[in-house]
């Protein structure tokens, strides 16, 4: 199963038709009141009509087209998906809650991180599109550029690819390697780290990084806006998760046994 927004979206759809939301316009205005990280918007309810249409074509809804405002309710497969899914959603929150609690330690403490997290690529692009932070992938730019300073007879710098790689081993986060050298740009630009090219064993020229006083001394200031940053979105992940909770097992189990 994909780990998205999109795919998070069409499990609510069917989750809110089997509680009884039978419209494409009702279930756009219950879902984020269950789930805060969808918002009341044109945007959403157009998301959702497209949705709707796209699952009744994979028959997972069935439409009641006599009616004057189109009725949908779960079909035999609908309902399959639905339960069979439930359970890999509230794993995937309690990971991201998980996460997000992490990062929140780590934007206290101001240190960089030594423990790594445990989630896939995905969860992890899963906890970006969640956290649509500004700031906390530079922050952790900064936190993890300071672990080669504090390593003696080390190289201050690194590979732009290997601080990827270990921000989303350590904390979590990722994202595509484009977006990662805007955010390393800014960082350039603001005069927080250094730049250095460096010619490889293949004559390729690869961008090593490290961080300076100046960024040093941002490090604070990045913090105070990353948790508040973090503390809303840990915030909406709980409210998920509680509502995630909710479905009783016993009844999903019955339903799973007759659907």
């Amino acid at each position: 199963m994909k780990v998205t927004r999109k795919q998070l979206l069409k499990w609510l759809i069917l989750q809110q038709v089997y509680l009884g939301q039978r419209d494409s316009s009702s279930l756009a205005e219950s879902i984020p009141a269950h789930v805060p990280f969808f918002d009341q918007s044109i945007s959403l309810k157009t998301q959702v009509h497209n949705l709707v249409i796209s699952l009744e074509t994979q028959e997972l809804l069935l439409i009641n087209s006599a009616l004057k405002t189109p009725s949908y309710k779960l079909s035999a497969t609908g309902k399959e998906v639905l339960f069979s899914t439930t359970y890999k959603w509230r794993d995937i929150f309690t990971k991201q809650l998980h996460c997000l609690e992490h990062l929140l330690h780590v934007c206290q403490d101001m240190q960089p991180s030594k423990k790594p997290v445990h989630l896939s690529t995905d969860e992890s692009n899963f906890l970006n599109q969640l956290c649509r932070s500004k700031h906390a992938m530079m922050l952790l730019m900064l936190l993890e550029l300071t672990k080669w300073q504090e390593v003696e007879n080390e190289d201050e710098y690194v590979s732009i690819a290997k601080l990827l790689k270990n921000i989303q081993l350590y904390y979590g986060l990722s994202c595509s390697y484009t977006t990662f050298t805007k955010g390393v740009s800014t960082l350039i630009e603001e005069g927080l780290i250094d730049l250095e090219w460096r010619t490889q064993a293949n004559n390729q020229e690869v961008r090593f990084i490290r961080i300076n006083d100046k960024g040093l001394e941002a490090v604070p200031s990045y913090s105070t806006l990353v948790r508040s940053e973090i503390e809303t979105t840990l915030e909406k992940c709980k409210v998920t998760c509680a509502f995630l909770k909710r479905m009783p097992n016993e009844e999903i189990d019955h339903e799973c046994a007759n659907g």
